[in-house]
């Protein structure tokens, strides 16, 4: 994975953030270009998305519905 190269992360499952700070608390330099992890993603690959189809194997439009408000989950 990513971050647990334990070469430059010792014991890169645990909760470290101080890993990432210099002893006065300043950040280092250690950039790491992702946000999100990979995990379920990689299983995405694996499902093929598709329109449902009609009585007539025609695909049916997607309409797509909006609504305003917060993402809770």
């Amino acid at each position: 994975a990513i971050t647990l190269d334990e070469q430059k992360y010792p014991n890169p499952d645990e909760f470290k953030p101080e890993r990432f700070l210099h002893e006065d608390g300043s950040l280092t330099n250690d950039a790491i270009p992702l946000s999100f992890g990979w995990g379920r993603r990689i299983f995405l690959a694996t499902f093929s998305v598709q329109k449902t189809l009609d009585e007539h194997g025609e695909g049916i439009p997607v309409v797509p519905k909006f609504s305003t408000g917060l993402i809770i989950h």
